[in-house]
């Protein structure tokens, strides 16, 4: 088991880093994020000197001051790659978090910080930063269900404002030109970094064998025969009384030549391949439960509804017609002079089925751009019904201008309601996406 801290980084990425085809933000049905970065998983060597690219290097070799103890940690240049199984999120130097997170893997995967996860003090690694000063911080990890098998490449890293916060992280550089995220404007807020927990996977080798066959054509005689011996025979004749007859004869022996190639010969060369076994341990999941024990249940709940319908077109009509009636029913009694408690009552039933049925309807419908225009409707509603409430109390009716202001409070009140389910609805839909 093997621990990589990186520091997650803004702007073009080294191409050694296999930067991925990243789609247009936001996906489709996912929220859009209020920033996003990147880090990378890779060998130590490339991080020390990203080939292909005239950048500065990652790794501990290119560090300067003031910026000295702070660099990338790559797993081993024997390894082919990292199978992740836990993730942590680091804020070192900071006190506290104004963030949600969430973690994409090169391979696309979404990896969110499961709500709730304690946020601990930031553990000390000797091999990355000032082993005799570690770093101060805070994190918070997580073991993921499905281990990230190939993590080897580029990862996205999402923020989003957490509730109540006005936070924007802030991008600078270290003393060497390799970027980094500070959490805020503020140098003492910290500096955003990943930790990543799992095993090294080892190369995989193709065995080849390689055979070479030479032959020699068969053997050639040559066999070369000289024609039989020739016999030359010479007769002289003289007058008579003398005969003369002389006979020579010359024999040449018949020479025979005989060519032999040596018999054919047959060399076999075999080259055997080494033979490389590639082992590829089982990712091993460790999940820490911090004291006391919290176990969290997830759910996932049916798909929400694509388009209003019919039926989801009704409720909210019928909702906006109670919210407008009761808003009608409280400038009424008012400028009845506050009498007429049958009346007041009925308002008061109106507002309150109104403040039931337009969350229970944003809950069970898509809401999306429908929500959207309700808050414009109701924001109008609220800030223009005191101008008329004005010219009501320049003419000398105050109660009616009383009732127009408490009409306008009604829907100021709506417009709250409909932005707080809006804002529930969207931690539900992280949550379920887990």
């Amino acid at each position: 088991m093997i621990k990589l801290r990186v520091y997650a980084h803004h702007g073009p990425a080294p191409s050694a880093f296999l930067t991925p085809s990243l789609p247009t933000l936001p996906l489709p049905g996912e929220p859009d994020p209020l920033v996003e970065f990147w880090c990378e998983v890779n060998t130590q060597t490339i991080l020390d000197s990203p080939p292909g690219d005239p950048v500065p290097g990652y790794g501990q070799g290119q560090a300067i001051a003031p910026d000295e103890w702070r660099w990338d940690l790559g797993y081993s240049p024997a390894a082919a790659d990292m199978s992740v199984t836990g993730l942590c999120v680091l804020l070192v130097g900071a006190t506290q978090n104004d963030y949600d997170y969430v973690l994409i893997a090169p391979d696309g995967t979404r990896l969110i910080l499961p709500p709730g996860t304690p946020w601990e003090p930031l553990a000390p690694m000797p091999s990355w930063g000032n082993p005799a000063e570690p770093y101060s911080g805070v994190q918070a990890c997580f073991a993921l269900v499905d281990a990230v098998l190939s993590a080897r490449g580029q990862w996205r890293v999402q923020l989003f404002q957490r509730e109540g916060s006005s936070s924007v992280p802030s991008e600078v550089a270290w003393a060497n030109g390799v970027s980094s995220v500070q959490l805020t404007d503020a140098p003492e807020a910290g500096f955003l970094a990943v930790e990543f927990t799992g095993v090294e996977v080892s190369p995989t080798t193709t065995t080849t064998t390689t055979t070479t066959t030479t032959t020699t054509p068969p053997p050639t005689t040559t066999t070369t025969t000289t024609p039989p011996p020739t016999t030359t025979t010479t007769t002289t004749t003289t007058p008579p009384p003398t005969t003369t007859t002389t006979t020579t004869t010359t024999t040449t022996p018949p020479p025979t030549t005989t060519t032999t190639t040596p018999a054919p010969t047959t060399t076999t060369t075999t080259t055997p391949a080494p033979t490389t076994t590639t082992t590829t341990p089982a990712p091993t999941t460790t999940t820490t439960t911090p004291v006391p024990t919290t176990t969290t249940t997830t759910t996932t709940a049916p798909p929400l509804r694509e388009s209003l319908g019919f039926f989801g077109t009704v409720v909210m009509w019928l909702a906006l017609g109670i919210a407008a009636s009761a808003a009608v029913s409280f400038v009424v009694w008012a400028c009845r002079g506050y009498v007429g408690l049958a009346l007041f009552d009925w308002a008061v039933s109106l507002a309150v089925t109104a403040f039931f049925l337009l969350p229970s309807w944003m809950l069970f419908f898509r809401t999306g751009a429908v929500v959207e225009k309700l808050c414009d409707w109701f924001a109008r509603l609220s800030a223009g019904l005191p101008l008329l409430a004005a010219v009501f109390a320049i003419i000398g009716e105050f109660n009616c201008a009383a009732g127009i202001l408490i009409a306008s409070g009604l829907f100021g009140a709506l417009l709250a309601v409909v932005r707080a389910t809006r804002g529930f609805i969207r931690r539900l839909k992280r949550r379920l996406r887990i």
